[in-house]
């Protein structure tokens, strides 16, 4: 999608899953690449099926939000079911895999997000924040573990709530983990119970 505006819309899997091969380069619940424009009050209920495959950007909600010239804006949306890849994707996140210059607000994940080996960035709500990105009111639900796993040549990401943020600001967001874990196997560079790696930016309560 290029550009453009989505407002109320539903996927509903009941178990069933989203899936694209080892060649799709962006993966969402609703939406694999939205170029600009903005997404509010949407949701993908796929109960105990996934989002998976991909080599890019994986999301829940949106595989790739914005890019080097566009921003995007997500509000009011919500994920349920879970996110997981295998070896060699960029970026996983439970809503977005990868947002540049954009906003994401009120809004939340249930489930649980995993990639293999060779990951760059897993995050149970985003996986990669590029550039000034702004998170407000947004939680993370676990019902399943957010994990990945790292190998000795890759640098890699893994945070329960954000991966890496480049720069960027995150306001009054949670997470709350239901008795589950936000780990790192293998050579996992960076693990944090919110953000893996912060570039720069600042988190307020």
């Amino acid at each position: 999608m290029n550009s453009g505006t989505v407002i109320s819309s539903s996927v509903i899997g009941n178990g069933h899953s989203v899936s694209g091969t080892d060649y799709t380069n962006n993966i969402g619940g609703l939406i694999a690449h939205l170029k600009s424009g903005d997404v509010d009050n949407c949701f993908v209920l796929l109960g105990d099926g996934s989002v998976k495959g991909g080599v890019d950007s994986v999301g829940g909600l949106i595989g790739l939000c914005g890019d080097d010239e566009s921003s995007c804006s997500v509000s009011n949306c919500s994920f349920s079911g879970h996110v997981s890849v295998g070896e060699d994707v960029y970026y996983v996140g439970g809503l977005i895999g990868e947002i540049y210059d954009g906003s994401v607000v009120n809004s939340s994940v249930s489930g649980s997000v995993s990639g293999g080996a060779s990951v760059d960035s897993v995050g149970g709500l985003i996986g990669w924040i590029e550039n000034n990105g702004k998170i407000e009111n947004c939680s993370i639900h676990l019902d399943g573990d957010v994990t990945s796993g790292g190998t000795s040549s890759h640098t890699s990401y893994l945070g329960g709530f954000i991966g890496y943020m480049k720069s960027g600001t995150v306001i009054s967001s949670s997470v709350i983990g239901n008795d589950h874990s936000v780990s790192g196997s293998g050579e996992t560079d960076y693990v944090g119970g919110f953000i893996g790696h912060m570039n720069s930016g600042t988190v307020i309560s």
